[in-house]
């Protein structure tokens, strides 16, 4: 998998700025609770079988909007920048999803 895209229109992502959600949702997910960690279940049982993108639904994106914001606010001189780009992105194409109903896209 190269660079991964973010977006739920009207929200584009910085370019490639996807590439560490993996890593950015697990550490999302720990000690967020069963609803976060079931999200991040069905997005990791989502990429074992997707070829160039996975969605997430908007009700998944609500469900992450406050642990990316808990994460944000918390690594605030984190020393990795795609990490931090990464989850702010994430963050803004989540509430875009809420406030739409559309899907967030994560595009390779």
């Amino acid at each position: 998998m190269g660079g991964i895209n973010i977006h739920c229109p009207p929200f584009v992502g910085r370019d490639k700025s996807g590439t560490p959600f993996e890593a950015v949702l697990a550490e999302i997910s720990e000690g967020a609770g069963p609803e976060v960690e079931s999200v991040v279940r069905g997005i990791d049982e989502a990429l074992e079988i997707a070829s160039d993108h996975i969605l997430i639904a908007p009700a998944d994106a609500a469900k992450l909007i406050d642990p990316l914001r808990v994460w944000i606010e918390r690594k605030t001189n984190d020393p990795r920048p795609l990490f931090s780009e990464c989850a702010e992105d994430l963050l803004e194409a989540c509430r875009a999803a809420v406030s739409n109903g559309g899907a967030v896209a994560l595009v390779w």
